[in-house]
């Protein structure tokens, strides 16, 4: 995610050439560097969760794809399939909320959830059942 931000930086300087540098916010550079680490460890935290109930590496790439393909498509094409009420309802309750608020409220259900799969993965993780070779 570093290397990407930095990325950013340096091509939107390489394709502005003039006028001096250009740099992201305080704000902006603390969100995504805070909403980074938050969604990585919940990335890891679950993987961790999932590898131990799997036998095999395989097997537990292949549900944690599972698992990330449905977070991207059950909302993409359940938000097309409500009805255009609904769809209407949540746009004017979205829409009350200002943008730091919501920035606020996406990192503390993310950090509730990392929370809770460390917790959980914890509370499963056995180290007598460990196999070492």
């Amino acid at each position: 995610m570093f290397v990407m931000f930095v990325c950013g930086l340096v091509t939107v300087n390489v394709a502005h050439r003039g006028g001096g540098l250009i740099f992201y916010s305080g704000a902006v550079t603390a969100v995504a560097l805070i909403g980074g680490l938050l969604t990585a460890s919940l990335a890891a935290s679950a993987g961790v969760l999932v590898s131990l109930r799997a036998s095999t590496v395989r097997q537990a790439a292949q549900a944690l794809s599972v698992g990330i393909m449905l977070c991207i498509f059950v909302p993409a094409f359940g938000v097309t399939a409500l009805p255009a009420s609904w769809k209407a309802s949540f746009l004017e309750w979205g829409t009350k909320l200002s943008v730091r608020e919501w920035v606020a409220v996406v990192c503390v259900v993310l950090a509730l959830a990392d929370a809770v799969l460390v917790a959980i993965a914890m509370a499963r993780f056995k180290r007598a059942r460990l196999i070492l070779d």
